[in-house]
């Protein structure tokens, strides 16, 4: 009969080896996180609003570096929309589980098809066309003559609205110095999009 034979970890004293987060009781580090976030509280609405560079925020009394007019009721309209939009597919979701179980097939397809009729339409503000191109100043426009060979295309991810697309791709067009074709994949809420 073979006897088996215990080998211990080779990696010698395990608390070398492991983060200090692995040996910190939960507790303490619960209250850490919620310390760190209360101190970054105020960079949260960042979260919803473009980030500017330097240069933006000096032409932005004028304009863009685009050409255009900064679009800020349109971020905070698409922002507004997805929010709302957000909330309302939670609550569907909440509502459709019991929904299921206990109205007859016929009426739940109704109430589903309403819903997803509602969605459809709060999301219109934020549709547009399926193919934008990105808007170039004469210094970025000038970089791309030299890149003709190349194809840029962004699509965007999801909780995005047109405005939004063109930003980005006005970006990633200013940043990179080429023409970036953008690819509108339409968004319907969070859970919308994420289903």
């Amino acid at each position: 009969m073979s006897s088996i034979k215990f080998i211990p970890p080779q990696m010698g004293d395990i608390p070398k080896y492991t983060t200090r987060a692995n040996r910190q009781d939960p507790l303490w580090l619960l209250l850490k996180d919620t310390f760190i976030l209360i101190k970054n509280l105020r960079f949260v609405p960042l979260i919803f609003l473009p980030l500017k560079s330097e240069v933006e925020k000096q032409n932005a009394a004028t304009q863009s570096p685009t050409g255009t007019k900064p679009k800020l009721f349109s971020s905070v309209l698409n922002s507004g929309i997805q929010i709302l939009l957000g909330v309302l597919e939670l609550i569907l979701l909440i509502l459709f589980i019991p929904a299921l179980i206990s109205l007859p097939g016929i009426l739940f397809f109704a109430l589903a098809l309403l819903s997803f009729l509602l969605i459809k339409l709060l999301a219109y503000p934020t549709q547009g066309p399926r193919i934008l191109l990105s808007n170039m100043d004469t210094h970025t426009s000038q970089l791309a003559s030299h890149h003709q060979d190349e194809r840029w295309i962004f699509i965007n991810g999801i909780c995005t609205g047109t405005s939004g697309l063109q930003e980005n791709i006005d970006r990633l067009s200013l940043l990179f110095g080429r023409s970036v074709t953008g690819v509108h994949n339409q968004s319907y809420g969070m859970l919308g999009d994420v289903v």
